[in-house]
């Protein structure tokens, strides 16, 4: 900073503003950034995951908090020996079960000699390469193929889920009361969470047919004139759409009526076309309408 012509006493200033006036405004937002680039350079926190990844974590079809865990599991942010040790909060980053490597969330969950009879064993009919595992992410992220059917990747989806859910789940068991993970109560455990899982799959997918197949359009009782009326909404305009049409016993058009409206939603668009509808049967001067 260059010297002042004029003289005058020193002073502390504050850097970061213009003015030189520290305010906690400023400080809050200094002290964020300074956060945000700590976390950047922390490797903890250096894996970058795909977009097409966190897609195909989000839609798995299992609890939220199986979702979330496998999301932290990704993230590298569940508390493994290996993480733990590496923030000073364990002595060791070795696995507890097979002593010989680094706690990380590939080998709890996959290189760990004891989680082989349980990949093995469930009905996944998949047999991964543990030499050729980097990370849990791009494991997953190769084997939910963007090849695979919809309906396989739901059951993969599920089945990798219920699996790593119930790894950690029996691992935290066997630390906590010292003893040895039981592979056998693991498997139970995955083949209940699943069949729960693929059952509710099914109603949904039963559900979504019956909504995409649609009712079919029934006359009302004779004597009376049923009204339909529909909006539709473009994302991102305000254009809008809306229709009616009040028909017969037999089927035959009464009144109708198109046109294009100003709205910013599709549930206006909708209450719009069910006004204009109204106003449509009343015009009409119709005696009953549903």
């Amino acid at each position: 900073m260059p010297i002042s012509f004029r003289g005058g006493q020193d002073k502390l200033i504050w850097p970061a503003d213009r003015n030189g006036e520290y305010t906690v405004k400023i400080g809050y937002i200094v002290g964020k950034s300074l956060e945000s680039k700590i976390v950047q350079k922390s490797p903890s926190s250096s894996h970058i995951v795909a977009d097409t990844t966190w897609r195909k974590i989000w839609s798995m079809k299992v609890p939220k908090k199986i979702r979330n865990f496998f999301w932290r599991v990704c993230s590298n942010s569940i508390p493994t020996n290996h993480l733990l040790w590496r923030r000073k909060l364990k002595r060791t980053p070795y696995c507890p079960f097979c002593d010989s490597s680094n706690e990380t969330p590939e080998h709890m969950l996959l290189l760990c000699p004891w989680t082989k009879c349980v990949w093995f064993g469930i009905d996944l009919g998949y047999r991964f390469n543990r030499e050729a595992i980097t990370t849990v992410y791009e494991w997953y992220g190769n084997i939910v193929s963007d090849k695979c059917s919809k309906s396989e990747k739901d059951s993969i989806n599920i089945m990798i889920g219920y699996t790593c859910w119930n790894l950690w789940k029996e691992r935290c068991r066997a630390v906590f009361e010292h003893s040895e993970p039981n592979p056998n109560r693991i498997l139970e455990q995955i083949r209940r969470g699943v069949a729960e899982s693929m059952e509710i799959l099914k109603v949904e997918k039963a559900v979504n047919n019956i909504q995409q197949r649609g009712q079919k359009w029934e006359p009302p009782e004779e004597g009376w004139l049923k009204l339909n009326c529909d909006g539709a909404f473009k994302d991102g305009t305000e254009d809008c759409g809306i229709g009616a049409v009040i028909r017969d016993a037999d089927a035959k058009v009464i009144a109708g009526l198109n046109k294009s409206v100003n709205t910013n939603s599709s549930i206006m668009a909708e209450a719009l076309a069910v006004r204009e509808g109204l106003e449509l049967a009343e015009y009409e001067n119709s005696k009953a309408y549903n």
